[in-house]
């Protein structure tokens, strides 16, 4: 059995539509900071929230 720790210190969060997102890997929290916050926040609806162009776009 395995059990695993998590601590709010190991992670990058981003707030996105008024939903915090936690992001584990240091190397993707790092390029996502460097992106302007608008390409930011469509790389996050994207890929974390499962929002589609359209849904996207509304927001």
């Amino acid at each position: 059995m395995i059990v695993w720790d998590d601590y709010e210190s190991e992670y990058t969060t981003f707030d996105v539509c008024g939903t915090e997102i936690r992001v584990l890997d240091e190397e993707l929290a790092e390029a996502l900071k460097q992106l302007p916050e608008q390409s930011r926040n469509i790389v996050l609806m994207f890929f974390f929230l499962d929002m589609s162009d359209s849904e996207i776009g509304k927001s």
